[in-house]
């Protein structure tokens, strides 16, 4: 419709229509880009709140972020904190510095998915939901012959299943290949030009590279996974996880390095809530505690005190 090049990069399809004469359109398109702005804020306002009462409700942050209002049944403190948090990011950060802050946590969390699928793959044990277990509580005979049956084929499996020295083994090959990927992509991006000119430093660490790539990848390939038969399981792996990772990790490095500074001073504070907060308040955390029959020691010394302090006063003499 136009040369690219004598267009605004801020709103170059409003004023193209300008430029071909329809002035019109302009106005329409900008309205258009307004609303859809506003309700792809709004969608993503929206589950935050939600997320924040859940983690406050566990006891990961601040217990005063899970009040409820009486009346509407919603989440008001942690609705207008996240609010007033997200509006004054908006004030003091550029568009371009939100929009790389975005990507770098929606690329992190991908790339912990496809390292969890990994790691999960080739753990020992039952994992998930496993299908043709709904009839569990049922004690007929047939039940049971059945029971019996999917006992002998789930200990066939196990038997040819992982174990606890393979799930090491391919935990060292994953977290291998990781490190190796991260150094890939750093060659790649800064010495890209160096390897296409034939630099012999370049060339040595792409060999090196991929020597120790293929190595841990076989390594990897050579462990048994986990065959339980889940409703839903990842293909191909680990070919789609590894990759998954390599291109995250590449994405991630050309990111702008002040987004990793503000990426750095974000989870620093949200790891220093977590553990000076959220691991001693967690709700969940204790009732996993109790069912291991751990029983913390504070926890212990003050019953000492309260049995001290409710003895008669006679035997305390």
């Amino acid at each position: 419709m136009w040369p690219y090049n004598q267009l605004s990069q801020r709103s170059a399809l409003p004023e193209v229509f300008a430029m071909r004469g329809a002035e019109w359109a302009k106005y329409i398109i900008a309205v258009g880009a307004l609303c859809g702005l506003s309700a792809s804020l709004i969608g993503a306002l929206f589950p935050l709140p939600r997320m924040l009462y859940a983690m406050a409700s566990d006891g990961l942050i601040f217990k005063f972020l899970a009040k409820v209002h009486p009346k509407t049944e919603i989440p008001v403190i942690a609705t207008a904190l996240s609010g007033a948090l997200a509006a004054f990011l908006a004030l003091i950060f550029d568009l371009e510095a939100l929009v790389e802050m975005m990507s770098i946590g929606t690329l992190l969390a991908y790339t912990i998915v496809a390292l969890c699928v990994l790691l999960l793959r080739y753990q020992p044990g039952s994992i998930g939901i496993v299908k043709g277990e709904e009839n569990i509580f049922e004690t007929s005979n047939e039940n049971a012959e059945d029971e019996t049956a999917n006992e002998d084929t789930r200990l066939t499996v196990e038997s040819n299943g992982p174990t606890l020295q393979t799930a090491r083994l391919a935990a060292i090959g994953i977290y291998c290949n990781v490190a190796i990927y991260f150094f890939i992509s750093i060659l790649l991006i800064w010495g890209g030009d160096a390897i296409l000119k034939g630099r012999a430093w370049a060339i040595v660490l792409v060999c090196l590279l991929g020597i120790l790539l293929v190595t841990f990848i076989v390594l990897l390939v050579r462990q048994p996974q986990n065959k339980t038969p889940l409703p839903f399981k990842v293909p191909c792996v680990p070919a789609i996880p590894l990759f998954s990772i390599f291109i995250n990790t590449f994405l991630i490095l050309k990111l702008n390095y002040l987004t990793w500074i503000r990426f750095a001073v974000w989870m620093a504070i949200g790891l220093s809530i977590y553990l000076f907060y959220g691991l001693r308040h967690s709700v969940e955390g204790k009732r996993q505690q109790e069912q291991e029959g751990y029983v913390p020691l504070e926890q212990i010394e003050g019953k000492g005190d309260q049995e001290k302090d409710s003895e008669p006063s006679e035997t305390k003499n």
